[in-house]
C-alpha cells in the first residue's frame, strides 16, 4: 500500500487527482486545509467575488467524465467525429461552390461580360420602333412588347443585384422567373439556330459592320429628353426638346470633364507622392548615365583621333621606309663602286710597287757585274 502525502487526506502520494484534467483547481488547492479558518473564508469569498463578476453564460456546458474503460474508445470516437466533420465541411463548400457557379451561369450575359450597361434604369423605356402593317401585325407587336417588358425586368433585375459602381439601385424589382441550366442551353441553342436560319436566307453571315450600323441606326434613333427625363423616339422630339437635350449633353460632359480633370489631378497628386523617392533616384540614375554617356562621347573622339594619327602615321612611315630604302639603295650602289675603285687602285699600286722594285733591284745588278770583269 502507499502512504498517503502529507496534507491530501486519502489521495495516493505521487499521484495528479484525475478531475484535475481542466485546471480546475487552484494551485494551491493541496494546502488548504493547512490554513486557519480565517483565510479560508477570504479566499472563498475572494473566488465568490470573481465568479460573480464573470458574465452570464451563452451556452451551458456540462462536463461529464466517461468511465475509465472507455477513454480510448472515446479518442476513437473524436478522431473519426472531427474526420467526419472535416469531410462535412469540404462538402458543404463543394455544394456552395456548385450552387455559386450555377448562380453564375444563370446570369446575364452583360453581368458575366462585363458589358456596358444604362446608369439610370428610369431613362430606358422600350416601344415598339414602328406600328407593323399587314396580317399577324398585332401578334407581332404583341410579341415586340413580350420582348421589351422581358429586356426591362432583366435590366432592372441586373441594377438591384449586380449594381453599377456610382449608380443609384432600384430598392425593387419585378421578380423573374427561374430558369434551369437545361432550358437556358436549350433557349440559347434555339436563338443560335434562329440567327443561322437568318444567316442562310441571307447568304451571308452577319458582320461587324453590319452590326456596329445597326449598333448606330439603334443608338441613333433615340435621344434624351431632359423635360420627361428619359430616353424617346427622335421623330417623336421637337426642335426645341433637341436643342435642350444637346444643351443637356454638353452641361454633362462639361461636369464629366471636370469630374475627371479632379480626379486625375488628385491621382498625379497621389502618384506623385508614391514616385517621389523614384523619381529622385530616376533623376540621380540619369545624371549617372549622361555623365557616362559624355564621357563614352569624349573616349570615343580620342579614339577615333588616335585612329586617324594612326593612319596618318602609317602612311608617313610607308613612305619613310620607302625614302629610307632608296637611300640605302644608293650607298649601297655608291659603296659598291668605291669598293670597286678602292680594289683597282690597289691593283694598280702593287704594279707600281712591282715596278718600283724591279727598277730599284737592276742597277745593283748591273754595278757588280761591272766589278767583276
Amino acid at each position: 500500500s502507499h502512504s498517503a502525502t502529507p496534507g491530501t487526506g486519502s489521495q495516493a502520494g505521487g499521484m495528479t487527482p484525475f478531475r484535475d484534467d481542466l485546471s480546475l483547481n487552484e494551485p494551491g488547492a493541496r494546502d488548504l486545509e493547512g490554513l486557519s479558518k480565517l483565510r479560508m473564508r477570504r479566499l472563498q469569498s475572494e473566488i465568490k467575488d470573481s465568479l460573480a463578476s464573470l458574465p452570464a453564460p451563452v451556452n451551458e456546458i456540462e462536463v461529464a467524465m466517461p468511465p475509465d474503460g472507455q477513454m480510448d474508445d472515446g479518442n476513437d470516437q473524436g478522431e473519426a467525429m472531427e474526420v467526419d466533420m472535416e469531410e462535412v465541411i469540404k462538402r458543404q463548400e463543394a455544394e456552395m461552390e456548385r450552387i455559386k457557379e450555377e448562380e453564375r451561369k444563370k446570369q446575364t450575359q452583360v453581368v458575366n461580360l462585363g458589358l456596358p450597361r444604362p446608369f439610370l434604369l428610369n431613362t430606358v423605356k422600350l416601344v415598339p420602333d414602328d406600328l407593323p402593317d399587314g396580317p399577324g401585325a398585332e401578334e407581332m407587336l404583341n410579341a415586340e412588347k413580350m420582348v421589351h417588358h422581358e429586356m426591362e425586368a432583366l435590366l432592372t433585375h441586373d441594377a438591384l443585384h449586380h449594381p453599377l459602381k456610382g449608380s443609384n439601385p432600384p430598392k425593387k424589382a419585378e421578380p423573374i422567373e427561374d430558369f434551369s441550366l437545361g432550358e437556358i442551353d436549350s433557349a440559347r441553342e434555339t436563338l443560335e439556330e434562329a440567327v443561322s436560319s437568318e444567316q442562310d436566307s441571307q447568304g451571308h453571315e452577319v458582320e461587324d459592320p453590319h452590326r456596329q450600323k445597326a449598333w448606330d441606326e439603334a443608338i441613333a434613333a433615340y435621344i434624351y429628353t431632359p423635360s420627361s427625363r428619359k430616353y424617346s423616339l427622335l421623330h417623336t422630339v421637337g426642335k426645341a426638346e433637341r436643342i435642350s437635350s444637346h444643351q443637356k449633353s454638353i452641361e454633362q460632359l462639361k461636369t464629366y470633364l471636370a469630374r475627371e480633370s479632379k480626379r486625375a489631378k488628385k491621382l498625379e497628386q497621389r502618384l506623385e507622392t508614391l514616385t517621389m523617392g523614384y523619381q529622385k533616384k530616376a533623376k540621380t540614375l540619369l545624371k549617372s548615365i549622361e555623365d557616362t554617356y559624355n564621357d563614352w562621347v569624349h573616349r570615343a573622339d580620342e579614339v577615333d583621333s588616335y585612329r586617324m594619327m594612326g593612319q596618318q602615321e602609317s602612311a608617313a612611315i610607308d613612305k619613310r621606309t620607302s625614302e629610307l630604302r632608296t637611300l640605302l639603295d644608293r650607298e649601297k650602289s655608291k659603296h659598291t663602286s668605291l669598293q670597286r675603285r678602292y680594289a683597282s687602285l690597289k691593283l694598280m699600286r702593287e704594279e707600281l710597287d712591282k715596278i718600283l722594285f724591279a727598277a730599284d733591284t737592276a742597277p745593283s745588278t748591273q754595278m757588280v757585274d761591272g766589278t767583276h770583269t
